[in-house]
């Protein structure tokens, strides 16, 4: 559970990390609780992972909103 743990959160970083970040959490969180055994690398980068997925859908969000929300640049007419 450890291991599954941190390569999910290791592959959080890179891809999907919206789901791949809470499923390492998760599974840190269990392997802890169940077995008795650490599983910080596995929380830490699934917090990373899911943090930096967050901040990438925050970004996209908000250039979405500016492209939106700044009026067109008309021509001259002579143009």
């Amino acid at each position: 559970m450890a291991q599954t743990s941190m390569v999910l959160g290791i592959l959080s970083i890179f891809f999907i990390g919206i789901i791949l970040g809470p499923l390492a959490i998760a599974k840190a969180n269990r392997a802890e609780r169940e077995f008795n055994t650490p599983a910080t690398a596995g929380k830490v980068t699934g917090w990373i992972g899911l943090i930096l997925a967050l901040g990438w859908v925050a970004y996209v969000a908000f250039m979405i909103l500016v492209v939106f929300s700044v009026p067109a640049v008309s021509t001259p007419q002579g143009f």
